[in-house]
């Protein structure tokens, strides 16, 4: 059974402005929520590059291959999840007034059958919850000053 979580964010900066902290991957680990190592590819996150991401969720760390499956620059980066959870997440940069909504979207399959799926939401969809807040507030902030 997949699993979304999706939220938003209003930054009171330009959409490129965003996406030039976001896309940089030596600073991902600084406002991304469990992220806490990443080795890129020397084309990331360009279409069709690959990044390996160390992250800790529910107090289980994992590694998990990023695939950048589509990127527009300040628009959209679709990146699809290969590794403990397998699906896609999506960055969403839209104009609102004088800044940006900027929308997270993460589908993801929990392995492991019925055992997998009560582990899920008992703790890891509560737990990525969590970080997908953090993680915006986290950027909003850099952004933002």
């Amino acid at each position: 059974m997949t699993t979304i979580i999706e939220r938003s964010i209003y930054i009171d900066a330009a959409s490129e402005a965003i996406a030039m902290i976001a896309n940089d991957p030596g600073r991902l680990p600084d406002w991304f929520a469990g992220v806490t190592k990443i080795e890129p590819d020397d084309k990331w996150p360009k279409t069709r590059s690959e990044a390996i991401v160390t992250y800790k969720s529910a107090g289980i760390s994992f590694k998990s291959t990023f695939t950048s499956l589509e990127f527009r620059s300040g628009e959209k980066l679709t990146i699809q999840l290969d590794g403990m959870l397998t699906g896609t997440n999506q960055w969403i940069y839209s104009p609102e007034g004088n800044g940006t909504s900027l929308t997270f979207r993460l589908e993801y399959d929990m392995p492991g059958g019925g055992v997998g799926q009560a582990v899920n939401k008992l703790l890891v969809e509560r737990a990525n919850e969590k970080n997908v807040e953090q993680s915006l507030n986290n950027l909003k902030k850099l952004v933002e000053g």
